[in-house]
């Protein structure tokens, strides 16, 4: 900042302005008061102040504003009005055709892909706008501990985690988030590893006291336990969570747990592992299990249309080497039995098209009318499958 500075000298008069050899000295021209000048250079470092601050301001919540997308949860920082109403934008635009979990997991979905190319920020911003639309998508979580393993930073977003837990203290899912991040920790560090399990355990069992039918708290807790050492509480929990509204297998623990548990008797369990086996294909283990729980539980229509699933595969392996064996026979009657039990039972329809499709005695009525019943039922058939089929057996037109 220039201050212009007063002249000091002297005044030409009319008198001598002809004559430079006449000068007549004038009286000096008064200075300013000098609390005038305080006063105007006070004033000027208020408004430089102000101007100051609000440019923080300003650049400050532009920053926010820009970083809360790649943090979890959006960091737990309160959204300005704004933002709000993009946040409401963005959610009626997706859910238009749609309902929140079926948008939210097509998001997930778009996120993995940026994930695996190592776009871990554009990742980050695609988790945070699935967790909009459905913040109890589980996905969305595993999404965030993912990100944060390969940024070598669990500690931060257990950090963020705790805070949003302080805002929600009800939230049964912050708290078994909280605990799968201290599992993750528990995975990576070779000396304090059950000290971060004994916390993982303490926030899952808050967490399900809180909402004791959460699957991810089930599946997640069953985890921690298995890794705590305590094979049977996990098997428990694992068992507990299979059987609740939308939960999922988790192949690999289950399979991890199954051999430390000393028997099993429940239908509930065999159809955890038999499940499980099938995933990994491991084909004949969950045969040999199924063909037990049948004889245990003869009655129950999804263990017979499971075992007659099994005798199918069974014969499209062997059908080359041994083409005269009677394995479809078997196939078929598990299958018609278990559609005798549970007239509604997707699955045994499903199962029952195909293994008919392996039967090339089978007519096109036949099957096409089993495709039918299973799709009208919520059966998605494979579309590969579909199309694989229909130059042999073209689906009626009406």
């Amino acid at each position: 900042m220039h201050f212009i500075r007063e002249s000091r000298g002297c005044i030409i008069s009319k008198n001598n302005i002809m004559n430079e050899n006449n000068f007549v000295p004038t009286k000096p021209v008064p200075e300013k008061t000098s609390w005038m000048k305080i006063g105007i250079l006070v004033g000027l470092f208020i408004f430089s102040v102000v101007a100051i601050v609000i440019y923080l301001v300003y650049a400050y919540s532009a920053s926010i504003s820009q970083n809360i997308n790649i943090l979890p949860m959006y960091g737990g920082y309160e959204k300005n009005t704004l933002q709000l109403k993009a946040d409401k934008d963005f959610v009626t635009k997706f859910t238009e055709s749609m309902d929140n979990k079926t948008a939210s997991a097509g998001i997930v979905n778009g996120a993995w892909q940026f994930f695996n190319q190592g776009d871990y920020d554009t990742a980050m911003k695609r988790f945070n706008q699935a967790w909009l639309l459905d913040s109890n998508n589980w996905d969305v979580y595993k999404g965030y501990i993912s990100v944060y393993a390969q940024k070598k930073s669990l500690k931060d977003l257990h950090d963020y985690t705790e805070k949003l837990i302080n805002q929600n203290p009800t939230n049964a899912t912050l708290h078994c988030f909280s605990g799968a991040i201290n599992n993750n920790q528990g995975l990576e560090t070779e000396t304090d590893s059950k000290q971060y399990w004994d916390m993982a355990e303490t926030e899952f069992q808050k967490g399900l006291k809180l909402d004791n039918n959460n699957p991810f708290c089930q599946l997640n807790y069953a985890s921690v336990l298995y890794h705590n050492g305590k094979y049977q509480d996990a098997w428990n929990h694992l068992v507990e969570n299979s059987i609740l509204p939308n939960s999922r297998y988790d192949t690999q623990l289950t399979l991890s747990i199954y051999p430390n548990i000393p028997s099993i008797s429940s239908l509930d369990e065999y159809k955890l592992i038999s499940g499980a086996y099938k995933n990994a294909d491991k084909n004949d283990e969950a045969f040999i299990l199924v063909q037990k729980a049948v004889t245990l539980y003869p009655n129950n229509a999804e263990l017979n249309c499971d075992l007659g699933s099994l005798y199918a595969l069974k014969w499209y392996a062997v059908r080359q080497t041994d083409p005269s064996n009677d394995l479809l026979k078997q196939s078929e009657k598990y299958l018609q039995r278990g559609i005798q039990l549970d007239l509604q039972s997707k699955f045994c329809h499903a199962n029952y098209a195909f293994m008919l499709y392996f039967d090339n005695t089978s007519s096109l009525d036949e099957i096409w009318l089993e495709v039918e019943k299973a799709k009208s039922l919520g059966w998605i058939f494979d579309q590969q499958f579909l199309t694989d089929i229909q130059p042999v057996f073209p689906e009626p037109k009406e």
